[in-house]
């Protein structure tokens, strides 16, 4: 009886500890179940906090890079990006609305600032214009002188596509080279002119003598300009002369202006021949271009005592080139066998006129000066 008695005693201690164990062993469980899930709650949280933000930036990539195809991000290429989000997001959290709402407008700010406001592609292709002037000649001389050697020089320049060309019976020559897009104008500009350059001497010494002028444009208008007289007080040579002084180099500094087109006529001295007199006398056309070369001319003049002994030297200056009609009048043209001198007012009207009177400009009736600008390839 006793040994039974002590074997029941001792089972049931046995019983009691392994009760004990079980009960601890089930609250550790418990209590490792409650902190995984206060885990996953906070890591829920977390996600939910940060959710929006990563949504607004995927936006913001997807507003910045939508001219791609897709987007690239560790070597996966996300065609479509799927946005969930509910409105009750906002409702419960509105602290984290508020926060949303000023990144916002912070980054609206940032982007008024300093994104441009050209964000579309460059469609027009880059262009260069070449214009010469050979003065006095009609629209067919100007296209066999002058046209034809410059576009079998520009033919085949790096990366054109093609080209067009105008002759008018102003004696102006243009011609305009479009290049493939993406092309560097600048470099296009370059390799033009070395083109050209390589066809100066075929050109008339009249054309090389005015420049052959070459610059980077597009073939549309940006903006038109007009300045006229309200009260007639000036003409139009007077404010086309205005113009081109004043306003014209202005324009041409800002940034994206390719060129400065003024469509009236500046100052010009017009030397107007007597076809009867030129005839009495026996002179062309050319007898007075050759006076003209002799006598209206810029050359150096040097110094006196470059090398002597002097304490003083002596720098000469000559006038240069005539301004006013009453001193190209008194050029001499020829002398006379009686001994007299046959001067250029003899056989012609000499004033201070317009370059051509192809074109007469006018505003509200008004006489007016008259411009168009083109913009560069590129620019905004």
């Amino acid at each position: 009886r006793s040994t039974g008695k002590m074997t029941t005693i001792i089972g049931s201690t046995i019983r009691q500890n392994t009760r004990s164990m079980h009960t601890d062993t089930f609250f550790m469980r418990k209590i490792q179940l409650v902190y995984e899930c206060k885990v996953k709650y906070f890591r829920i949280n977390v996600i939910r906090a940060i959710w929006p933000f990563a949504t607004i930036s995927a936006q913001l990539v997807i507003l910045y890079y939508g001219r791609y195809s897709g987007l690239k991000f560790n070597g996966l290429i996300l065609s479509k990006i799927q946005l969930k989000m509910t409105v009750k997001t906002f409702i419960d959290r509105p602290i984290l609305a508020g926060v949303i709402s000023v990144l916002i407008v912070i980054l609206g700010i940032i982007g008024l600032v300093q994104l441009p406001i050209e964000q579309f592609p460059n469609i027009a292709p880059p262009t260069v214009r070449v214009q010469a002037s050979y003065t006095g000649a009609n629209a067919e001389t100007v296209m066999k002188s002058v046209i034809v050697p410059l576009e079998e020089s520009l033919n085949g320049v790096e990366d054109m596509m093609y080209m067009t060309s105008t002759a008018t019976n102003t004696g102006t020559a243009s011609i305009t080279i479009y290049f493939k897009q993406g092309t560097d104008a600048d470099m296009a500009v370059v390799n033009v002119q070395n083109r050209v350059a390589s066809a100066q001497g075929l050109l008339p010494a009249e054309v090389t003598k005015s420049g052959v002028t070459v610059r980077k444009r597009q073939n549309s208008t940006l903006k038109s300009i007009t300045l006229y007289s309200p009260d007639d007080t000036y003409d139009a040579k007077f404010l086309t002369n205005y113009m081109k002084i004043n306003i014209e180099p202005q324009i041409s500094r800002i940034t994206g202006v390719g060129e400065v087109n003024i469509f009236s006529a500046e100052y010009a001295m017009r030397i107007w021949l007597d076809p009867t007199k030129m005839s009495q006398y026996g002179l062309i056309p050319s007898d007075i271009d050759k006076v003209l070369a002799e006598q209206n001319v810029e050359s150096p003049t040097g110094t006196l005592g470059a090398e002597s002994m002097n304490t003083f030297q002596y720098v000469l200056k000559y006038r240069g080139r005539y301004e006013d009609a009453s001193e190209y009048e008194n050029l001499v043209v020829r002398a006379l066998p009686d001994g007299s001198v046959l001067r250029l007012k003899d056989i012609a009207t000499v004033e201070l006129g317009a370059v051509n009177y192809a074109m007469i400009s006018e505003t509200s009736g008004h006489p007016g000066a008259n411009a168009m600008i083109a913009q560069t390839a590129g620019s905004n």
